[in-house]
């Protein structure tokens, strides 16, 4: 298929296309229309049944009772109450065929719109070969082609980085608040406790320490994560907790001196936490920035082979 071929066939979709799109639009505006005739037709049917019993009702009344109660003019208040049932009859009527003739059209544009999606893939792969014959020809659109599609790579690129950093940064960040609920959940050491720790207390300990341990090697990765996305990116020091995991594994500290290395380490362990959530909240605003980045190059770089 040539260039001339791979045109006019791309002309006919973009035919095809600006018609469901115009269809999805009537849609909108059928479906509220519907809604609220669906709604007038639950009125209509209640003042009809109301119309249709006051008949019955007068119907059914017996002339002495009625000569009572209306001085004897039967006939015309009958007739009145069928007037106003055949008008609330007339006027549900109307509504419900509007509501059927609406229902059609909408069967008719549901069925133009859900072409949406094959007239995207057909519109896409057409570009795409058009995209191929242009670069395969070397002309003078190749270069623009190759531009594009390189900065668009470099995006996608970018965007994988920082899911890995965000990946990374998630379970540091899980690993830290680990730590941070174990310390926390130890008392407070007497000032003279000088027999060391209860066994309770040693399990907790073990298990910050241990998390701790983990964020320290989630650290590192995230450090080259984040140098693979940013150049020169220095991740901040975070971490003053190496001496306090030293410390105990020596078993060179009283429960006093722990009780203070057990707030310096809570605090690190907390600062890090916060600076993890940032790094994590960077991350994502470039990762939409560059979503949206890459959906204005890739409709730019659609508009130019289309009209290449």
């Amino acid at each position: 298929m040539n260039l001339d071929n791979i045109a006019e066939k791309l002309e006919q979709i973009a035919e095809l296309y600006f018609l469901a799109e115009r269809a999805d639009v009537r849609l909108l505006v059928i479906e509220h229309d519907l809604n609220a005739l669906y709604s007038d037709l639950d009125i209509h049917r209640n003042i009809m049944h109301v119309e249709h019993q006051d008949v019955v009702k007068l119907e059914k009344m017996s002339k002495h009772f009625l000569f009572a109660k209306i001085l004897g003019n039967r006939e015309l208040e009958l007739e009145r109450e069928r007037q106003e049932y055949l008008q609330a009859v007339l006027e549900y009527n109307a509504i419900a065929h509007e509501i059927q003739l609406l229902e059609y059209e909408k069967g008719i544009l549901r069925k133009k719109v859900d072409e949406k999606d094959d007239l995207k893939k057909m519109r896409d792969y057409y570009l795409k070969v058009k995209e191929q014959k242009i670069l395969y020809n070397n002309g003078d659109h190749n270069g623009m082609i190759k531009k594009l599609n390189g900065e668009i790579e470099r995006l996608n690129l970018l965007k994988r980085e920082i899911k890995e950093a965000v990946e990374v940064a998630n379970i540091t960040r899980t690993h830290l608040k680990k730590a941070i609920h174990y310390l926390k959940s130890m008392d407070n050491f007497g000032a003279y406790a000088i027999d060391g720790m209860t066994y309770s207390k040693k399990q907790l300990l073990n298990k910050a320490i241990k998390d701790a341990v983990q964020v320290k090697v989630y650290i590192k990765k995230l450090d080259k994560e984040m140098s693979d996305i940013y150049n020169k990116y220095e991740l901040p020091s975070m971490y003053k907790y190496d001496a306090f995991i030293d410390s105990f594994h020596q078993n060179l500290i009283t429960d006093w001196v722990l009780k203070n290395k057990l707030k310096s380490a809570q605090a690190s362990l907390e600062s890090g936490q916060e600076q993890v959530l940032r790094i994590i909240a960077t991350l994502s605003f470039d990762d939409e920035k560059s979503n949206k980045r890459i959906e204005v190059l890739t409709e730019e770089k659609r508009l130019y082979v289309l009209n290449s």
